[in-house]
């Protein structure tokens, strides 16, 4: 008996031992797990954040290619309105109209120009020199009116594309450009059309 009290006493010591090693297992085991899940999380935060750099710059890829496309767009359809505003204006029959010596030959060519282009709002013709325009009063005539069609005769060609609100409260496309014949001056063109082409770009 006093033999097994001796060996118990010297297990006892053995199994503290092998639980204290494996109680560190135990802690190392979880350590190990805490440690791998909290890199885990780690990485995931940085695919979350590699992920909205990669879908924000796509964004503002195709922002880019939008607007590329909507510029290009728009510049095309302003091209088309001016190159058949200006066709009209140069046509042969405003061209004879104008040429003749009567005085409603301004007004009749903007009649033809209308029934020519029937989109237009409106269509006005001046004098080649302009001194209708730089004449008038210009609080009735309108700044802008009379600013854009001393614009296109410095040019010697159509004037930017402007957007106004016009007399009916609406927005309206307004252009101000010359008219020539074989190269010879016979006025100025000033018309108002509506501006849902281009909205329509959009």
């Amino acid at each position: 008996q006093g033999e097994s009290n001796t060996a118990r006493e010297r297990r006892s010591p053995q199994r503290l031992l092998s639980g204290i090693a494996d109680k560190a297992r135990q802690d190392e085991h979880l350590t190990e797990f805490v440690a791998a899940t909290v890199l885990t999380l780690v990485g995931l935060f940085f695919a979350w954040q590699a992920w909205l750099i990669i879908s924000q710059a796509s964004a503002i890829r195709q922002a880019e290619q939008v607007k590329t496309w909507e510029v290009r767009q728009l510049g095309e359809e302003v091209a088309r309105i001016r190159a058949r505003v200006q066709q009209g204006a140069d046509s042969a029959s405003v061209a004879k109209i104008l040429a003749t010596p009567s005085s409603d030959a301004l007004q009749a060519a903007a009649v033809a120009l209308k029934q020519d282009i029937p989109e237009l709002t409106s269509a006005e013709f001046f004098r080649p020199d302009l001194s209708d325009v730089l004449t008038s009063n210009f609080a009735k005539f309108g700044y802008s009116k009379a600013a854009m069609l001393v614009q296109a005769h410095r040019l010697q060609r159509a004037g930017p594309l402007q957007s106004q609100v016009g007399s009916d409260k609406k927005r309206v496309l307004v252009l101000a450009l010359p008219a020539a014949r074989d190269k010879q001056l016979t006025g100025y063109a000033y018309v108002q059309m509506p501006i849902d082409p281009l909205l329509q770009v959009f």
